[in-house]
């Protein structure tokens, strides 16, 4: 009798029904074959279909290249890819013709961005991490969605939510997990020396008092206080924790971070990750991959994919079990917790799915499939957030990090790829033409696109409680210490204006995969042009060369500048050139806002639907010319610095004709690759080429493994161009350019 029920049990958990729809099946859930529209897709807002399509699985198998053994590498002088630790398939398009001589110097690591322009150093900088949440803030890490009297029944749907997402995590990775018992995460755990993780570890009592007191607790002492009660103390994670928040390392989640020390990023993820280890776990697992990159060597592979198999199979473990209502109130603090963590984990992903070759399809809709299921949280999470009191409440740090990370992530696949992202812009064409499209001039106020603007406008009119977090953690600058035209958001790279003109563009690229073949009215592309004018007369240091980027000495913002009206940047800002003559300070800031206005504009100019102008029209060559002057780390090797330099060791990267020097390229470069990858599609010539091979080699060095997307598609552009292949117009957006995608931080 007893046997029964259980079998029955692993059946109805595992398994799915036959005739279900597609999007049960795609979550490996019960469907309960109700047509039009099963339960589960109305209560969801998923579309519901029963047709039968096939299931493309990746199978996580570690089949990554390195370069631990030297001699299995291509001769260093031949290719990028000699130089890196990875080969990134170029020679499939090879060619006898110019072959580029891109080669690295002995490189010791970049120095952090936060180095002074005065030249001072870092002995000030205090022991401790700042307490970015104050005292008369100490709550507001604790409120919750269902403070006020929400329905247990909503909570047990957002906990769905959260078991399908992991579902479809484990899923990717080919894990199978029947009941309630994770067989392998022990034999893991054994494998690096760490205890299993119990539910009791998992869920200690009084979680979110222990973040807000964790505020103000320096990064050593919060790395010891995440790790002990876990039993991970080995040396191993001390050390990838240590890298993450000691080395520039840190910066890959937060490039414009004031300092490693004060890194906000990795501050509240440090917080979070106490007493949770899927977190945590995915924090050293992302360190490993950044490691893995930079070096290839191979232990801090084998880390990655033990501590991912510790992440997911604790993430199963802690949601994935039956909980009676109570349980379910005391889990809901986790939600922010799961957010982040799998915001960490696309990260990661992005980083290493060039290298996975077997199933490369596979691969690049892993990171689309966490993001889908960080939407719909969120989606559900603000749902019930809504329901609370009128009376304002704020949000807390974890939650405002999630959700400007998230909107980073989503923007960037809207507007890069071929499909979209996860939101939709849903508008009807009232034009009854049939060659143009003339959207309803009405407001969307679908749940998709509220998510859209409450985790993409920041600024204090549109979003008071969300501004008010970013500015409080730091990643939003303060209007009343920073009086600058506008507020600049760190995080993302640019101001408010940014994202006025990446909603336009987002929601045009949505109608036209709508309406394949059709063109957008007039009146759409006059909009999109005044967002673009407007963007381009703003700068965040006052007056910035807006094509060099370079500060005049003049500008109230400059280091040197003594007057009383002096205004100081974040020291992130500013990157400092020491030459024979003197020296000259450049904006990052100015350079991250205005390069996205430009791909936003190249886009226009190129896109079929919109202008879809020619690669020669004169607007375009004049726009790329102003792409390639905005580059003040890349240097020409006739300069009379490149001498110096050489003797100075302080080359990270030369080709034939130009050098990288790591004062002046560091991590924060990895805030732009996606202007440049959208200016290689209108690059031409071999020092084009030769530039922007230079620049991407140069991420991939420092740790950016999606970098390596981008070189990929650089020679397949250049083997076109030499074999006199390409063509007047800009290469359309489908399956052959599907493969580049970069992520920044990953």
């Amino acid at each position: 009798m007893s046997d029964k029920p259980t079998k029955k049990k692993e059946s109805t958990k595992r398994k799915y029904s036959r005739g279900g729809c597609n999007e049960c099946k795609r979550r490996k859930i019960k469907c309960d074959e109700q047509k039009p529209h099963c339960h589960n897709c109305t209560r969801l807002s998923k579309q519901c279909s029963y047709e039968t399509i096939r299931k493309i699985r990746f199978k996580y198998d570690n089949n990554l290249t390195t370069s631990s053994n030297a001699e299995s590498q291509p001769d260093i002088k031949d290719s990028v890819s000699g130089s890196l630790p990875f080969e990134y398939n170029r020679d499939k398009y090879k060619s006898n013709q110019i072959e580029s001589s891109v080669r690295f110097e002995k490189w010791t690591p970049t120095p952090p961005p936060q180095q002074d322009p005065n030249d001072n150093n870092d002995k000030n900088l205090p022991e401790t991490y700042p307490a970015t949440v104050s005292s008369e803030n100490d709550l507001l890490s604790n409120t919750s969605p269902w403070d006020d009297n929400i329905s247990l029944g909503d909570v047990k749907n957002l906990f769905d939510d959260a078991n399908h997402l992991i579902h479809d995590s484990l899923d990717l990775f080919d894990f199978q997990i029947t009941g309630d018992s994770i067989p392998e995460l022990q034999h893991v755990s054994k494998q690096m020396n760490v205890i299993p993780f119990s539910k009791d570890d998992t869920h200690p009592p009084d979680k979110a008092s222990e973040i807000v007191a964790d505020t103000a607790t320096s990064n050593k002492k919060l790395i010891s206080k995440t790790l002990g009660p876990l039993g991970l103390d080995g040396v191993a994670e001390v050390t990838y924790l240590n890298d993450l928040t000691e080395t520039e390392l840190g910066y890959h989640y937060f490039p414009f971070a004031v300092s490693i020390e004060s890194n906000p990023v990795i501050g509240i993820l440090l917080r979070y990750s106490r007493n949770c280890p899927y977190l945590l776990t995915a924090l050293l697992a992302s360190s490993a991959t950044f490691q893995f990159i930079r070096t290839g060597i191979q232990k801090h592979e084998k880390s990655r994919s033990q501590y991912t198999s510790v992440c997911l199979k604790s993430l199963s473990e802690a949601f994935t079990k039956q909980k009676d209502s109570d349980d379910e109130k005391y889990f809901s603090k986790d939600i922010e917790r799961l957010l982040l963590t799998i915001l960490t984990l696309t990260s990661m992903f992005t980083a290493t799915t060039y290298l996975q070759k077997e199933e490369p399809n596979s691969v690049h809709s892993s990171w689309k499939t966490h993001l889908r299921g960080v939407k719909e949280l969120l989606l559900h999470y603000s749902r019930l957030s809504s329901q609370k009191s009128s009376a304002r409440r704020s949000i807390s740090d974890g939650l405002a990090l999630a959700k400007i990370w998230f909107f980073l992530i989503e923007s960037i696949a809207e507007l890069n790829d071929p499909r979209g992202g996860t939101l939709k812009y849903i508008k009807k064409n009232q034009d009854t033409s049939i060659d143009i499209i003339k959207p309803d001039p009405g407001i969307d106020s679908s749940d998709m696109s509220k998510l859209w603007l409450e985790t993409g406008y920041f600024t204090r009119d549109r979003n008071p409680e969300y501004h008010d977090a970013l500015v409080r953690i730091g990643l939003l600058t303060d209007p009343k210490t920073l009086p600058i035209s506008t507020q600049f958001n760190m995080l993302t790279g640019y101001s408010i204006r940014v994202v006025e003109l990446i909603d336009e563009i987002a929601k045009s690229l949505d109608l036209l995969r709508v309406h394949p073949g059709s063109q957008l009215s007039s009146s759409v592309i006059i909009k999109i042009m005044s967002l673009v004018e407007n963007g381009r007369t703003h700068d965040i240091v006052p007056g910035v060369c807006q094509e060099t980027f370079e500060i005049p000495v003049l500008s109230k913002a400059h280091p040197e500048y003594q007057g009383h009206d002096r205004i100081e940047l974040p020291l992130s800002c500013y990157a400092k050139d020491v030459y024979p003559g003197g020296v000259r300070y450049f904006s990052w800031f100015d350079l991250s806002e205005q390069l996205l206005i430009d791909e936003m504009y190249l886009k226009l100019l190129t896109t079929n639907g919109l202008l879809k102008l020619p690669k020669t029209h004169p607007l375009i060559i004049e726009l790329k010319d102003k792409i390639f002057k905005s580059m003040f780390f890349l240097k020409d090797k006739t300069d009379e610095n490149y001498s110096s330099k050489v003797k100075q060791g302080t080359i990270l990267i030369e080709s034939e004709n130009y050098y990288l020097c790591n004062n002046l390229f560091d991590v924060r470069a990895i805030m732009v690759p996606s202007p440049y990858i959208q200016c290689s599609l209108v690059a031409s010539d071999e020092q084009e080429f030769e530039k922007l091979e230079l620049y991407f080699s140069g991420l991939v060095k420092l740790g950016n493994g999606s970098s390596l997307f981008a070189l990929d598609r650089l020679y397949r552009l250049r083997e076109r161009i030499r074999n006199n292949q390409q063509e007047d117009t800009v290469e359309e957006e489908g399956e052959d350019i599907d493969t580049y995608r970069v992520i920044p931080f990953s």
